[in-house]
């Protein structure tokens, strides 16, 4: 009878799991069987349901003798988890190794575990027939996980996939200048990208043809940043009446009244349309007050002082029909 320390068991979940610690990679059927009885009868599994039952040993002729079968009962077989690096293969060997969940229906006896991959030598007769533990569909996705979470720092051994995604990323980071082989990808990207003198281009066929944004004669739908256009690409008389609509010349027109007498701004003050009323509204005099007034006649717009001369009739009122 081998009892090993490096056995052993999770009682408070379903199905229970029974561990082979990280320092072994192989256990036989026999120890396996052994330690669990052992750890059955302790007093942390004497409550518990029995974890192990076992059948064969029976003799069949001198030196030979039925393989030892065993089934863990609501239970699996786990090696314990190894660190990311790379995978660890772990045996199980010596007889038949089989698991029934609570209900008591065959299940896989093997839990996976991060980097080891179990090999469970089942035996038939005298024949040893090495089998694979089976994933299930929920172990693939947590593997497909793990894998997809993987830092790609921490492959670069040269070759593997990890070090030709790491270089693909770096292809972000070169200047489109040193893109200089004719054929590749990243000169038909320099070329579609930046023309001879530097300057962006626009093309329909990126692959083979491509013309400057000023050689572009059907310019609809095109938009032009702030200070896209500089003031010298402007001929002479190149705006004129058609190409501003009535809310463009309004919209000037509104700017010009606006202006300051000085130039240089625009003002509610001493502008335009401020000078112009004087010619048009109503103005009104009151002692020593003149007062012009806006559009509607009411609204005081502007006020000046007014200075009398003696023996002369004043002007009281001017009101523009």
């Amino acid at each position: 009878m081998a009892v090993q320390n490096y056995i052993s068991v999770d009682w408070d979940v379903s199905p229970r799991i029974v561990t082979v610690a990280d320092t072994e990679t192989a256990v036989t059927i026999q120890d396996l069987y052994d330690t669990l009885r052992t750890l059955e009868s302790a007093s942390n599994g004497v409550d518990n349901d029995s974890i192990v039952s076992g059948a064969g040993k029976e003799v069949l002729g001198p030196g030979l003798a039925v393989g030892l079968t065993i089934a863990l009962l609501d239970a699996k077989l786990a090696f314990e988890a190894r660190p990311p690096s790379t995978y660890v293969q772990c045996a199980v060997r010596g007889g038949n190794l089989t698991a029934l969940d609570v209900a008591g229906d065959p299940v896989p006896p093997i839990k996976p575990t991060a980097y080891t991959q179990v090999v469970v030598e089942q035996a038939s007769g005298s024949t040893a027939v090495e089998t694979i533990a089976a994933l299930t569909e929920q172990d693939k996705l947590d593997i497909a996980d793990r894998v997809l979470d993987e830092l790609i720092a921490e492959h670069q051994i040269t070759g593997s996939v990890g070090a030709a995604l790491a270089s693909i990323a770096t292809i972000w980071d070169r200047l489109l200048s040193g893109m200089v082989t004719v054929g590749s990808i990243g000169k038909k990207l320099a070329d579609w990208a930046l023309g001879s003198d530097g300057k962006v281009l626009v093309s329909e066929d990126a692959h083979t043809s491509g013309q400057t944004v000023a050689d572009m004669t059907d310019k609809t739908g095109m938009a032009i940043g702030v200070g896209g256009i500089p003031s010298t690409a402007f001929a002479a008389g190149a705006i004129d009446d058609a190409a501003l609509d009535a809310s463009a010349g309004q919209t000037v027109a509104d700017e010009m009244l606006g202006r300051d007498l000085v130039g240089g701004a625009s003002s509610t003050s001493r502008n335009v349309r401020n000078a112009l009323r004087a010619l048009r509204n109503k103005t009104v005099i009151t002692e020593d007050t003149l007062t012009i007034m806006e559009e509607d006649d009411q609204t005081p717009a502007w006020a000046a002082s007014v200075t009398r001369t003696a023996d002369t009739q004043p002007v009281s009122e001017v009101d523009p029909t």
